[in-house]
């Protein structure tokens, strides 16, 4: 792991300030019956700094893991 922080920007029009990497909400996040999977994949992000998180409707209920 690399101790240096990762780069933000502000989101959007706002001085709220996530990463300019992100944890989008495809993948394992978009497969059903997967909550261990994807609690792992949000909770190790996290650990990386990771501040920015995409979830949609269309990535078939994503933000429920959120």
């Amino acid at each position: 792991m690399n101790d240096k922080p990762l780069e933000t920007r502000n989101f959007g029009g706002t001085n709220q300030k996530v990463t300019r990497i992100g944890l989008g909400g495809e993948g394992v996040l978009r497969t059903h019956g997967q909550i261990r999977e994807a609690r792992e994949v949000i909770q190790e992000a996290i650990d990386q700094g990771i501040s920015y998180f995409d979830s949609a409707r269309v990535y078939a209920d994503s933000e429920v893991y959120y």
